[in-house]
């Protein structure tokens, strides 16, 4: 690929799109533009080349994504663009009826719900999670094992250690703690949280559990 922008800081791979980072505090992605991943304010076709985002806050740290949204974390908060799910969510609109279906985020745009003090972030399907800058998880999205939506940030409990990263699996989240201690919720249909057997007594956990990784 010799159209890579130079100073390259991080590297991140979406459904059909490739993003990067520079330490020029730039984002630039290629491929595929469904739903607007390539941040150029209009949905098109796509890009051989590597383009640059619009409207990107010099103050990101990271990019993370789900696959079809990227969103990164900033010193005005998190900003996102690319999908449609999480967005709707995160701008309060409810899932069925006309607020259901917004209009694509073809740019990054700021999601006031997760706050500014975000250091990490881990997006699922239906969820995203943020670590603050204190240590503590926060969600928004749909509740597991619930049909519940939550539209405000809901803070996780049974967390016991200061967490550093949080990441989303398929209808799980896992945390991990600055004591190395690894914590998850959600589904344990296969085993996903570390803990008690595979689709048993066991099939979710709405509270954070230490698992046995």
């Amino acid at each position: 690929m010799t159209d890579l922008p130079v100073s390259i800081d991080q590297v991140v791979i979406g459904y059909g799109a490739l993003c990067v980072t520079t330490k020029a505090k730039q984002i630039f992605c290629k491929g595929s533009n469904q739903n607007g991943r390539l941040g150029q304010g209009a949905v098109t076709m796509g890009s051989t080349t590597f383009v640059e985002v619009l409207n990107v806050d010099p103050t990101f740290r990271r990019l993370f994504t789900n696959g079809s949204t990227f969103c990164y974390n900033a010193t005005a908060g998190v900003s996102c663009w690319g999908g449609d799910y999480l967005i709707r969510l995160a701008n309060g609109a409810d899932l069925n009826g006309a607020n259901g279906f917004k209009k694509l985020n073809d740019l990054p745009t700021l999601i006031p719900e997760l706050g500014t003090d975000v250091e990490s972030i881990g997006m699922g399907e239906s969820e995203i999670c943020i670590v603050k800058q204190i240590g503590t998880v926060g969600c928004l999205g749909q509740s597991f094992g619930s049909n519940l939506i939550h539209k405000h940030l809901v803070d996780v409990v049974g967390i016991n250690n200061p967490v550093t990263h949080v990441v989303s699996g398929s209808g799980h989240v896992c945390a991990i703690s600055k004591n190395e201690k690894i914590y998850c919720w959600g589904s344990n249909f296969r085993g996903n949280l570390g803990v008690g057997v595979p689709n048993s007594t066991l099939s979710f956990s709405k509270i954070a559990m230490e698992t046995t990784f």
